[in-house]
Parts: C-alpha cells; structure tokens; sequence
C-alpha cells in the first residue's frame, strides 16, 4: 500500500539526442512529503517517495541536510535524545538517525504493521502503527532511547494514525474504529472514548493535536475537527474545516491549524470561538503539518515541498525536498512487452531527469 501521493507517469527525459523521451511508470511519484517535526533552529521533512528525511533551516529556508535511504515510505518523524526517529509505514521499522555523524548513522527498529505517527514525550518515542488496508493493527510501540531494540508493545484502538502528548498523557487517533486512546505517559495505562457518529456516518479520526486546555482531532470522514475534554474524552466541539479529508493537525500556541489533503487547504481554528478559516495560501494535496509561534509548515504530499506560512496564513517561502537536490544517479527500471529496460538517471528539477545510461534486457 502507498500511503501517500497518486499513482503516476513520471516522464522522463533524455541528455542525449540519440534517446527518444520515455515513460516510466511507478507506483508512487519521485518525491511525497509527508511528516514534519520541528526542533529548534530546524525542521525534519520525511519524503516518502525519495525514503529521505530532510533538515531545513527555519532562517533560511534552505535544505542543509538530506539523509537518504532512511526507510521505506517514511511517514512520521520526531526529534529526541539528541536522535531523529522516523516511522517507515512499508518497512514496519522505526529509524533513528543520528544527525551529527558522517554519514548519518541509521539504526532500523522492528515495530509493529504500518509505523505511521511518531512522538517524543516523557523521555520515550512513540509509534502508532497503524495496519494496513489489508492488515489490521491496533498498537503502539514505546521506545526507549536507551535500549531501543525491545520496544514496549500498547494495545490501544484498531488502525492508529495520529499521536500527541500533553505531557501526561499520549492521545492516539484510531481511524478504523473511530476511537481516540489516552495513554499514560509513567504506566502505558490506556483508556479509549468513541468519537461522535452523527447519521451514522464515520468520522475516520487522523491527525491529532493538544492546546488550549483540549484535544484536537482531525475527522476526514466528515470533514471536521472535534474538540475533546482530556479529563472525559468526550467531544465538547466539532468544527467544520472546509471539505476533502482533514488529515494533520498543530497548535501554535494559540491557534489550531489544520491540513485539508483533499482541497490543497490549510484552515486555521480559533479556540476561543471555535470557528475555522481557511488560509489564503494554497498547498498542493497537504499532510503533516507542524507550527510554531510564528510559523506553519506544511508538507504538500505531491511535488516534495514544504511550504512555509506565517501565524496570518500567507504563503512565505516553498522549500523543495525533492530529489531535484540530488545530485549522485538514481536507477529506474521499467518492464513491458518488449523487455525489461534499466536507466541510470539523473534528477535535473522535480520530476525530470536525464538519462545517463540505458540498458534493454530482453525476455
């Protein structure tokens, strides 16, 4: 299963004139931003696409570090213990990547089926895995920076996408059941509240955020944000975000901002209302989001870039993330009727690529 971005035709064009241009079908596109994470002067972007994470500059907006090969279809990412941690949803494994060697030293974690959201909180990295389309999967794992090769297994809701801590407790949003799940953070005790299904439509919960006193979560189902008591669990307020699957969720310190994956918008929530805007900035098929007190990041699933708004909503600066920033060739391999043909690219900018080598192996 490809979790993000559409099935596409990458064209592909050649240097040389002796090369016609050429399709190459692939299951996913080159670059798929998906999860981000903010950690002091920096922020982490996973390309699911490229299986990289990269380091931005808040200041400058420029990519100062990609690391590649970091799984497969890394989602989510976290920053702790001095560690970046990436959940892979293909590769059932958690990365944790230690920016500060050359190369990066990656150590791959096994975890549970579909690792999507990742959170650092009480000196532990937590995972929610998530399933698949064809494998259910109700767990959290619980890492300990210490002896990270054991992680702690959590029972918690079926199909666990989103993850956020209030310093106490961890709350998970559990997309197949409908459920969100407190866990405590000091004995990994859960309880778990059903949210609202009004007409007996599914909310199908996915991001999920904490501030202002509540709990955010993100319904694509029926295109909303609930607002959720983190004493009782229940829903205090739902709020209409526009249309087309709200997927991530942030907290700025005073407002809630929201992801729209399906209408390429971002919404912003005012607490002491509780009544949504849209952003005047558009971001093409949106996922992880992340905000601090003057900024919004927001990974746009289709194309490898992050876009950066400021606390209004307006676009400020589009970072590319995409392997358009490598340089080293990168093979392709297509297969068909008349053979099996083998390239040696290079990426140029976005998705065009020039041919460095070609090889055709018949059948």
């Amino acid at each position: 299963t490809t979790p993000v971005g559409p099935t596409t035709t990458t064209t592909v064009l050649a240097a040389a004139p002796t090369f016609k241009i050429v399709s190459i079908k692939s299951r996913e596109p080159l670059s798929a931003a998906a999860g981000l994470a903010i950690d002091g002067s920096s922020v982490w972007a996973t390309d699911a696409g490229a299986d990289s994470v990269s380091q931005i500059d808040r200041a400058t907006n420029q990519v100062i570090k990609k690391v590649k090969a970091v799984g497969d279809s890394p989602q989510g990412v976290a920053v702790g213990a001095s560690y970046v941690w990436v959940a892979n949803f293909a590769g059932k494994k958690v990365s944790r990547v230690n920016p500060n060697t050359d190369p990066p030293a990656i150590l791959a974690i096994d975890v549970g089926v579909g690792p999507y959201g990742v959170a650092f909180a009480g000196g532990r990295v937590w995972v929610t895995n998530s399933g698949t389309e064809t494998t259910s999967s109700n767990t959290v794992s619980k890492i300990n920076p210490d002896t990270p090769l054991t992680p702690e297994t959590i029972t918690v809701g079926n199909g666990p996408r989103g993850i956020a801590s209030d310093g106490i407790y961890m709350w998970v949003a559990n997309s197949k059941d409908d459920t969100v799940s407190r866990i405590k953070i000091s004995d990994s005790s859960v309880s778990t509240f059903p949210l609202p299904q009004p007409g007996g439509e599914r909310p199908k919960p996915e991001g999920v955020a904490v501030g202002n006193g509540s709990v955010w979560v993100a319904n694509a189902g029926f295109n909303s944000v609930s607002r959720i008591n983190p004493a009782t669990g229940t829903v205090i307020e739902t709020i209409p975000v526009g249309s087309n699957g709200p997927q991530g969720l942030a907290f700025d310190g005073t407002s809630v901002w929201v992801s729209n994956f399906g209408s390429d918008s971002v919404w912003k929530i005012n607490p002491a209302t509780n009544t949504a805007t849209a952003a005047s900035a558009t971001v093409q098929d949106p996922i992880g989001i992340a905000a601090d007190l003057t900024s919004v990041w927001v990974a746009g699933s289709t194309g490898g870039t992050v876009s950066k708004l400021d606390t209004s909503g307006s676009l400020a600066a589009t970072v590319d993330i995409s392997l358009g920033n490598c340089a080293e060739p990168l093979p392709a391999v297509n297969e068909d009727d008349t053979g099996v043909q083998v390239w040696t690219v290079e990426v140029t900018s976005g998705s065009k690529v020039k041919v460095l080598e070609f090889l055709k192996v018949k059948q």
